[in-house]
């Protein structure tokens, strides 16, 4: 294993919700370094539990949305692309 040297705020993620469902999202963090990289963290697993319920996109987005806008004195935000595949419909 080598160490990284940088970490940064993209992520690229895919995860099943239920057995016919797909989720899919690109993400890049404003900013750079630990802060980015930490509030990537917070924004996957936002995005990842707001999914799994079942919720719409355009839902999930909204829920996490509030939920980083609470105490955010850095003014630091996600730029977020959230799609979600219905396996048996193609």
């Amino acid at each position: 294993m080598n160490p990284a040297k940088e970490v940064g705020g993209d992520f690229y993620d895919f995860f099943l919700i239920d057995d016919d469902h797909l989720a899919l999202v690109m993400a890049d963090v404003s900013g750079k370094g630990v802060p980015a990289a930490l509030l990537m963290v917070i924004a996957k697993t936002l995005l990842k539990n707001a999914a799994q319920t079942g919720l719409s996109p355009k839902a999930v987005l909204e829920k996490v949305n509030d939920r980083l806008c609470e105490n955010n004195e850095a003014e630091m935000f996600v730029t977020v692309w959230l799609g979600i595949y219905e396996i048996s419909a193609g």
